[in-house]
């Protein structure tokens, strides 16, 4: 499935950026994700949580909502 897929991925590099950024303690962690149906221009959604899973989830529900909205049905 894909969204396991891009979570193992995203997992993977979460362990490189906290080995990288250990010297700062970000109170929390903001990610984005853009999604396009290709023709027009992407959407932009953004999740923010004390970890990185937490911020995961939040985008991934943003996604969600906002894709529904605007109809796009992910493959």
């Amino acid at each position: 499935m894909m969204e396991l897929d891009l979570f193992e991925q995203f997992k993977q590099m979460e362990y490189i950026f906290e080995q990288e950024t250990a010297e700062f303690s970000p109170e929390k962690r903001i990610l984005f994700l853009s999604f396009s149906d290709g023709k027009s221009r992407a959407y932009v959604v953004k999740g923010k949580g004390q970890t990185w899973e937490d911020s995961w989830q939040e985008a991934k529900e943003h996604f969600r909502i906002k894709a529904k909205s605007v109809g796009i049905v992910p493959i």
